[in-house]
């Protein structure tokens, strides 16, 4: 039987513009077409007040009107677009100044393109905020993760006020050329929720990849010589009962979990530990792009992480950190986000430079949070001037991920140089 030639089918054809170009495309038309109908009837796009006056709207529906033509994100048209409702008033109160039909055709066209790009990449306004969000790090970004906070603390029973991290780089004091790494991690203002929830609260496994492709288990010992059972526990600055402290053995480590109990803001706790670890690697590049991280796994519901990194003064680390947020969904607990960019969430927060000689460590959501910097340091027989800081500051991390401040190595120097 002789084949028969078909055309080629629609799935086959060329794809068409992806989401953000026609969105894109569809925000600009919009912002154009109701720009050059503002001008038609001399309203001034910066005052909402004007715009009100000269087309017979109410304020609120003419701020919204401002932000759209005015805006300088695509996401503004779909925070400010009004419903059916107020576009209708819109373009009946601009037909009622007798502007150009043309105009108002573009207008009414830019309307109809942008609905088309909502209905067919979002299928309505609601899944256009929801497509926008995931996309965005910005205003939508917040408002999603400040929702899925208040989800998730109501699934899971528990959630905490702040998320602490900080990390101390110092030079090796058992192997030169190396860095030994103080953590000081914890979770404040802890709440259950539901009186039967227990919750994991540190787990206790470092490992170590040598050059040859070997992992073995790196030297670790609580930063308070006096923690509780092995708990890394920092008393001084936890205010968790010792018998709240559950104690698991795992194949990869240990994990302490706060116990059931009573919940609300009364038998809120704040868990503090502190652990130091030797040699934890090389302070030189072995290749040129390889970095440091300075992680946290985030897995609880939280209103705020707090991300410090501290550098000490002798160490070859001289270059700004970036911040990145990495899923876990993918990875698994187990598993570190090694420059996977793929798994990398939109959560651009700044890297704030907190200075040297020293840092300045002051944050209004721990108010004792110098004091503990300045213990911890004390512990590992070192001052807070000797060292250069950075922070980050999340609102509302997402879960579950890893939080990491990326810090790049200096390649090594030729032998002999």
């Amino acid at each position: 039987m002789k084949p028969t030639a078909h055309a080629p089918s629609a799935s086959a054809a060329a794809p068409g513009p992806s989401f953000e170009q026609a969105f894109a495309a569809a925000e600009r038309g919009l912002r154009g077409a109701l720009l050059e109908l503002m001008a038609a009837v001399g309203a001034d796009p910066s005052q909402a007040i004007d715009i009100a006056k000269q087309l017979g709207l109410d304020r609120h529906l003419a701020r919204k009107l401002t932000h759209i033509a005015l805006g300088e994100r695509p996401a503004e048209v779909a925070e400010h677009l009004p419903g059916a409702t107020g576009v209708r008033m819109v373009s009946a109160a601009f037909a009622k100044r007798n502007v150009p039909a043309a105009l108002l055709d573009d207008w009414k066209a830019a309307l109809a393109c942008f609905d088309e790009v909502v209905a067919t990449h979002a299928g309505d306004r609601h899944g256009l905020r929801r497509l926008l969000g995931s996309l965005s790090g910005g205003d939508h970004g917040h408002a999603s993760r400040k929702a899925a906070f208040e989800a998730n603390a109501s699934v899971w029973g528990v959630h905490a006020r702040v998320r602490l991290n900080l990390s101390v780089f110092l030079p090796s004091a058992e192997t030169p050329g190396w860095v030994d790494a103080l953590a000081v991690s914890g979770l404040l203002g802890l709440q259950r929720l539901r009186p039967r929830t227990s919750w994991p609260l540190v787990r206790q496994a470092v490992s170590r990849e040598h050059e040859t492709g070997d992992v073995d288990r790196l030297l670790e010992r609580p930063l308070d010589p006096a923690a509780v059972n092995g708990s890394h526990l920092l008393r001084a600055f936890s205010t968790v009962p010792d018998d709240a402290l559950l104690k698991t053995t795992t194949a990869s480590g240990q994990i302490w979990e706060l116990a059931e109990g009573p919940v609300g803001l009364t038998a809120a706790v704040d868990c503090v530990f502190g652990r130091f670890t030797t040699a934890l690697g090389p302070a030189l590049a072995r290749a040129e792009g390889e970095y440091a991280d300075a992680m946290v796994g985030l897995h609880t519901p939280q209103e705020v992480l707090l991300l410090d990194l501290l550098v000490h003064r002798d160490l070859p680390l001289h270059r700004a950190p970036a911040f990145h947020m990495f899923s876990r969904l993918e990875t698994g607990v187990d598993m570190p986000p090694r420059s996977e960019e793929r798994h990398r969430l939109p959560v651009d927060e700044p890297v704030l430079d907190l200075g040297q000689a020293p840092p300045a460590m002051a944050t209004p959501h721990i108010p004792d949070y110098p004091e503990l910097v300045q213990t911890a340091l004390s512990y590992a027989g070192h001052e807070l001037s000797e060292f250069r800081g950075w922070r980050v500051t999340v609102p509302h991390p997402p879960i579950p991920t890893a939080g990491t401040l990326r810090l790049p190595l200096p390649t090594r120097e030729p032998t002999g140089s």
